[in-house]
């Protein structure tokens, strides 16, 4: 009987206290199609260079570039957030200045981390990766979880 009454005391006390979790802010990186390619928690710290992206794709082929014509060897993201809004940092890897513009193993010292683009979305929002080229197509989609 008591550790009934115990049970009925603490159910009944987190629920008063309105210790309810809230959704958190979380971004999607889809393909055209909508497949979930990646994901993330966006952080409470804004990006700088040498922090440490969220997630990463690395690619297997020369055939991504971003509309200079670069060939982007691995893509990555960091967001934070900032209100009710997430930003979104796109990150390439790409060649060196100097090395041959082609693919190279994800972090050979033939690549240099540059950022591609950046986007500050609300809630909801579906932002297509407008800096890629033709041969990618990657959407960020604000979710909740």
């Amino acid at each position: 009987m008591f550790r009934v009454l115990l049970c009925a005391l603490i159910v009944s006390a987190t629920a008063g206290s309105g210790a309810t979790r809230q959704a958190e802010p979380w971004v999607n990186v889809e393909t055209e199609t909508g497949q979930v390619r990646l994901g993330f928690l966006p952080m409470d710290e804004p990006y700088a260079p040498g922090v440490m992206h969220r997630v990463v794709e690395v690619f297997k082929t020369p055939d991504v570039v971003d509309k200079s014509g670069r060939v982007i060897s691995a893509l990555k993201f960091y967001g934070w957030k900032v209100g009710d809004k997430t930003t979104v940092v796109v990150l390439v890897d790409v060649p060196v200045e100097g090395a041959a513009n082609q693919l190279y193993p994800y972090e050979s010292p033939q690549l240099r981390t540059v950022e591609l683009s950046r986007y500050t979305l609300g809630a909801a929002a579906v932002q297509k990766i407008e800096a890629l080229g033709t041969s990618l197509t990657r959407i960020l989609r604000m979710t909740t979880r």
